[in-house]
């Protein structure tokens, strides 16, 4: 379990998006003009319901770590090679020094109650576009006492403007099978041309 400064962000339940069961692509994100992917702040916030999503501040670095513990051990019972304490400082500092990996919060009253991560992957150029990106949607959670409320698909909205304003030519994603009906509201759509080699298990 979590340290009592970690338990607001901590509930036990399935992430939205997690085991690679379906891989899908957002097409046709590119608005902006070309070259112009930059990893600066682009996105502000908008609030939905009672709750707040915006692009997370090195302060909230230590609650989206937390998400992710309580996620991946709490949720799935995986055994954890660290504490919780030790994997939180990590993440955080991680998450702060990452600048190709965006993450994105949903806050309510205050709280974290959900996350949603860019992944931005650099092209090699090409002569219509000499910096090119791809995004990659990742680690998807929502607490499960916010779930069935819009968050999930709040976040992947964000994330999807993001990509826009970034100018990314592709978003993808490997789905759970449980958010493929989530990710198609949103967009995404499956390819035949998207392929994945699973390198080590």
């Amino acid at each position: 379990m979590l340290p009592d400064r970690h338990r607001a962000t901590a509930r036990r339940g399935p992430a939205l998006g997690g085991a690679s069961a379906s891989a899908f692509r957002l097409r046709g994100l590119a608005s902006a003009e070309p070259g112009s992917c930059g990893t600066g702040l682009l996105w502000h916030h908008v609030r939905v319901d009672d709750f707040v999503i915006r692009q997370a501040t090195d302060s909230d670095l230590l609650a989206a770590a937390g998400l992710r513990w309580t996620w991946v051990v709490d949720g799935k019972d995986a055994p954890p090679q660290t504490d919780s304490i030790d994997f939180i400082a990590r993440f955080a500092r991680w998450a702060r020094e990452s600048p190709m990996h965006i993450c994105f919060i949903a806050e309510s009253a205050g709280d974290v109650v959900g996350m949603a991560w860019l992944a931005l992957n650099t092209r090699v150029p090409s002569p219509r576009s000499f910096d090119r990106q791809n995004g990659d949607v990742q680690s998807v959670y929502v607490l499960p006492s916010f779930r069935r409320r819009g968050v999930a698909s709040a976040l992947i909205a964000a994330i999807s403007e993001s990509a826009r304003q970034r100018g990314i030519e592709r978003l993808t994603v490997h789905s759970s099978e449980e958010a493929i009906s989530t990710y198609a509201r949103a967009g995404f759509e499956s390819s035949e041309l998207l392929r994945h080699l699973i390198v080590t298990e």
